[in-house]
């Protein structure tokens, strides 16, 4: 069990103070109010699953998760201290639902025990929870695929583990972390720079230090030419989830050309980046949590590029399976981070020719420098128009994607940089992400445009298909980012991954200069946010504030509002949801959270450890509650000096207690309350019932002679066997919503247990009788009225002899204060009706007579 349950069990399975009647009414409230903020979250997801045409993110998944969570802990919690000692259990059974939400859902494990370093040679695919998604796909495609990479090691997750928990965490940053509100841009900066000045500051535990020299030394004797001198390797990030179903496209560090003097600080500042701004936005808004992402880190000998870029396997923008996009830079690969326009070679998968070119001009580009680090030169000026790839490079590069594609049966998203020598080499490989955007356009819908006389840009490149309109909010400094109005459209000179804070406010997505193979274009196509970059210009051509329309499937901005084309495209959202991914978590979680397997609770299953999912926990504590607020009367004994009779005609000996709010004079001197101060809404009622105009209290119903002798009879053994008196007091204990009245009338016991608010789901009535002072047969007979005339008023009534118990809930305030009228008229008329009950045929009659308003039971009336 989870150090979280053995703490909840030893802290309640302490000896405890028991709870004073106000102490438990407030744990019952309390327990009422999580459930039902519980039960509105899981009808939301259902709902919204249901509808269809919702899009799911890890962010609401992961929010709804945590809120369901939180409420069922704080139901375990108040129900713990209603009753102590009673259900410490069910933070077991919790526990053990948390966890299999926690492996199942999110794939959140505990990071194993593993060797702090990894060498890429001993690396496979399924070794993504030790070494990150970056560092298996490296070794998978090393030692399966045969694909050139370059030599290399991991630094594991455990490794992270021991950092971070041995010199960095503290448990106040992890819980600031956890309760971050990523909107507050000054929370957000301020627990970001001091997590990464932590981990800058603190030192490398020795044994992971020496595991990391001992794992470069191994790669530079392996790598070096002439055994002589030290390599530069390339050091990056491969967090866990990082390149799975969420990209985390650009968004951790990648520290190029590092030499051996810098190697630490390299590793920390890789595993700094996890924490700035831009990337904690990130995995908190895709629904993350710090621990479900530790740290691995990538090591690998440097490729000192003289072209690299990235290769799709297919189109991300238009879906298209029958075409390779292969996107080439001169120098290192920086392609990503959005520095250059690229060259672009279409090939087909058909035949392999190649079908398109672009070449634009590039005038910069990276080198690694000889004392360590990366520097941008100018592109020599005979290369700056010329193609970056040559026929046989181009051929290899289609061959090693349609390789990729094959082994991985997905699309594929790979990066590559070629050497000084001419070699290839494969640097990574992700599932690519493609547009859920059909983007099949007839000719005619082009060359016929109706709008043509209000299109402002009709250039670029579709990054992310889709339509999308708003005001314009221009971007030219990092200043004017935030805030960022909701439903805008995001126009900037650049594209950069940091973009990625408002993605999900932005209706769409303009960029001068870009690419679709750049890390914000492949985030932007994971958000689903329509996108255009390379529309040059944009930022001169656009005003801030200017209503647009971007139509980023034939890359168009039209000024206004074009809302044919926005109603056509959430037409077309709604049609291609499908079976994603999200989808099928939002059907784990909800089988493991909203499902309800727990019906009977009379049954010998209704029981803690028979509790599969959330909603299970939810309906077993709701049902124990109320059972325990209904014996509420037990308590009675330690609050008796709090006790007023109440002051009536009715001879009842009655005492309130008040919880708050049930009286309207609470604190008034002296020891008794008159009914017209009541203002508990279920003991109105109720009191309503009992004081009726037609219910008889000076008189007897009609009795025969061996009714009431059996009384008589009865009523003396009782008396010698218990020593009880027969007047004895009865109890009702209040709260302006609440009530437990327990009383006896004549010679029987009844308690009523009702809770009467606005909020429907709090609402319920429990009604419990028994005894009697004749024959158990008469007794029996009365308990057959009371039924039938419950089962008459729509309550579920379970009897056994001259036992009764029955429930009624979630009726809306208005009917369980009618009920409870109804029931407060049934338990005064009822009192003496067993003296009456002479053959079984007469309760049939009764029970009409009752719900005809005949409550004396004369014959002689007439209606």
């Amino acid at each position: 069990m989870a150090l979280f349950g053995l703490l909840n069990l030893q802290k309640y399975f302490k000896k405890q103070k028991l709870p004073s009647l106000k102490e438990r009414f407030q744990s019952f409230q309390a327990l009422l109010e999580a459930n039902n903020a519980a039960l509105e979250v899981m009808g939301d997801m259902e709902g919204k699953y249901a509808q269809g045409d919702y899009h799911f993110d890890r962010r609401y998944i992961r929010d709804s998760y945590n809120q369901v969570r939180e409420k069922v802990l704080q139901m375990i919690d108040a129900l713990n201290s209603m009753v102590p000692d009673r259900y410490g259990l069910l933070y077991e059974v919790f526990e053990k639902i948390d966890h299999g939400i926690e492996e199942k859902v999110f794939g959140v494990r505990e990071i194993a025990l593993s060797p702090l370093t990894i060498p890429l040679e001993e690396v496979t695919r399924e070794m993504g929870e030790t070494v990150g998604g970056k560092s298996a796909n490296l070794g998978e495609m090393r030692n399966h695929v045969g694909l050139p990479i370059p030599e290399g090691f991991a630094v594991s997750a455990y490794a992270y583990k021991i950092f971070v928990e041995k010199m960095v965490f503290g448990k106040e940053i992890k819980k600031r972390l956890a309760a971050l509100d990523i909107r507050d841009q000054q929370a957000l900066d301020r627990i970001s720079h001091e997590v990464r000045e932590a981990i800058h500051d603190a030192s490398i535990p020795l044994e992971l230090e020496e595991a990391i020299f001992q794992a470069y030394n191994r790669l530079s004797t392996a790598v070096r030419t002439g055994g002589q001198g030290e390599i530069s390797v390339s050091v990056r990030s491969s967090a866990i989830k990082e390149d799975g179903d969420v990209s985390f496209a650009g968004q951790y560090a990648t520290v190029l050309n590092v030499r051996p003097d810098r190697l630490l600080s390299a590793y920390k500042e890789v595993v700094a980046s996890k924490f700035t701004p831009e990337a904690i936005f990130y995995w908190k808004e895709k629904g993350f949590n710090e621990e479900d992402i530790p740290m691995a880190v990538g090591c690998q000998a440097m490729i000192c590029a003289r072209t690299s870029g990235v290769i799709f396997s297919r189109d991300p923008s238009h879906s298209d399976p029958n075409v390779v996009i292969i996107s080439a830079i001169w120098g290192l690969g920086e392609l990503v981070a959005e520095r250059a326009s690229p060259n672009v070679y279409v090939v087909s998968k058909e035949n392999g020719l190649l079908l398109e070119k672009r070449i634009p001009e590039q005038r910069t580009m990276l080198v690694c420098r000889d004392s360590g680090g990366v520097t941008e030169v100018p592109v020599p000026d005979e290369l700056q128009q010329q193609p970056c790839l040559n026929e046989d490079e181009i051929k290899k590069l289609f061959r090693y994607a349609m390789l990729l594609e094959e082994y991985y049966q997905s699309p594929r998203d790979i990066e590559w940089a070629i050497d000084s020598e001419g070699k290839i080499y494969i640097l990574q490989t992700r599932n690519l992400k493609i547009s859920s955007g059909s983007t099949e356009t007839k000719e005619e819908d082009v060359e016929h445009d109706p709008y043509t006389d209000r299109v402002l840009i009709n250039w670029g490149l579709a990054a992310a298909p889709g339509v999308g309109a708003g005001p314009v909010h221009m971007v030219l400094e990092d200043r004017d980012l935030h805030p960022f109005p909701h439903g805008a459209v995001l126009v900037v000179k650049s594209t950069h991954p940091k973009y990625a804070t408002v993605m999900d406010e932005a209706s769409a997505i303009i960029t001068e200069v870009g690419n679709v193979a750049g890390h914000m274009a492949s985030l932007a196509r994971e958000s689903q946010v329509p996108t255009i970059v390379d529309a040059k210009d944009a930022t001169k051509l656009l005003r801030h504030g200017q209503m647009i329309t971007v139509d980023a499937y034939h890359n168009k901005v039209y000024d206004g509002l074009v809302q044919e084309l926005v109603r056509g495209h959430k037409r077309r959202e709604v049609e291609i949801r499908g079976e994603t991914p999200l989808v099928r978590k939002v059907e784990e979680l909800l089988s493991r959270t909203a499902s309800l397997n727990l019906w009977d609770t009379k049954g010998g299953s209704f029981k803690p450890e028979n509790c599969q999912t959330f909603h299970d926990l939810t309906r077993f504590m709701h049902e124990v509650a109320i059972q325990e607020m209904f014996h509420l009367h037990d308590w009675k004994t330690s609050s008796d000096k709090q006790a007023k009779q109440v002051v009536s005609d009715i001879p009842i000996n009655l005492y309130i207690i008040d919880l708050g709010g049930g009286l309207s004079v609470p604190d008034k001197a002296g020891g008794s309350v008159p009914p017209e101060e009541i203002v508990s809404r279920p003991m109105q009622a109720l009191w309503r019932g009992i004081t009726h105009p037609k219910i008889c209290w000076t008189g007897m119903v009609e009795v025969d002679l061996k009714g009431f002798a059996s009384v008589m009879l009865n009523t003396l053994s009782d008396s010698a066997r218990t020593g009880t008196p027969l007047g004895e007091k009865s109890y009702a204990i209040i709260s302006k919503e609440y009530m437990n009245f327990s009383s006896r009338l004549a010679y029987h016991f009844s308690t009523v247990d009702a809770y009467c608010s606005p909020e429907v789901n709090n609402n319920y009535i429990s009604f419990q009788f028994m005894g009697g002072g004749s024959s158990s047969e008469r007794r029996s007979r009365r308990v057959r009225f009371i039924a039938g005339v419950l089962k008459n008023l729509d309550f579920d009534v379970e009897v056994k002899g001259d036992w009764l118990r029955a429930r009624l809930g979630k009726y809306e305030c208005r009917a369980i204060e009618q009920k409870l009228d109804y029931l407060g008229r049934l338990m005064c008329c009822a009192r003496q009706l067993d003296m009456a009950m002479y053959s079984d045929n007469v309760v049939d009659w009764y029970i009409k007579a009752f719900m005809q308003g005949n409550y004396t039971f004369k014959k002689t009336v007439t209606h």
